[in-house]
């Protein structure tokens, strides 16, 4: 699995290391797998594009008369 915060920590890693390189393919290992399990196409049209999943809840209770947001 990789999700969009992972691609973007490999390339913030990356560039970060050597911001004036050439980069390729092998620089960036989870993109390379990603196009290997797209069977080697390019992922340009966000056909197989990786988004992070995320849930989130808020919990209001009524406590000795004042409203929580937990």
């Amino acid at each position: 699995m990789a999700t969009s915060e992972m691609l973007e920590r490999e390339f913030i890693n990356v560039v970060s290391r050597r911001p004036d390189a050439v980069w390729s393919l092998r620089d960036f290992p989870r993109r390379a797998w990603l196009r290997e399990q797209a069977g080697g196409s390019e992922l340009f049209n966000g056909s197989h594009r990786a988004a992070a999943l995320s849930v989130a809840a808020v919990v209001i209770v009524k406590l000795y008369g004042s409203w929580l947001v937990l």
